[in-house]
């Protein structure tokens, strides 16, 4: 029976605290629902509350652990697409803020809008 140590104790067991602590970050982190967490994850939003439960987490099946890593990974930075900046008109002064491109587009959908990727003709 095999599974990585670094995401449970046991094999089909529950995630270990830390990456429990890792995930609730993430979706607090970015305003996220747990059906938004769960999107990421491949999982319900009301599995993912079972599994990130402090008192009597969900057992997740082992099998699962590689894709958590993939996402975690992702979400926390490696990979990701970054890009706005905002320049505040009255001072001319820029201020960056990071998003990732799928935060944005998500943003775009809550408000109402679709949003569309074309190549730039240069």
């Amino acid at each position: 029976m095999n599974y990585d140590r670094q995401f449970q104790n046991e094999h089909n067991g529950p995630l270990r605290a830390e990456v429990r602590t890792r995930l609730t970050k993430i979706k607090d982190g970015r305003n996220w629902t747990l059906a938004e967490l769960g999107e990421e994850l491949g999982f319900s939003g009301a599995f993912v509350s079972q599994i990130l439960n402090e008192k009597n987490p969900a057992r997740v099946r082992s099998k699962h652990m590689g894709r958590i890593g993939d996402v975690l990974k992702r979400l926390e930075g490696t990979g990701q697409i970054t890009a706005t900046e905002t320049t505040t008109a009255s001072k001319g002064e820029s201020s960056v803020r990071s998003e990732s491109l799928a935060e944005l587009v998500r943003a775009a959908h809550k408000l109402g809008f679709s949003v569309e990727f074309k190549p730039l003709s240069i």
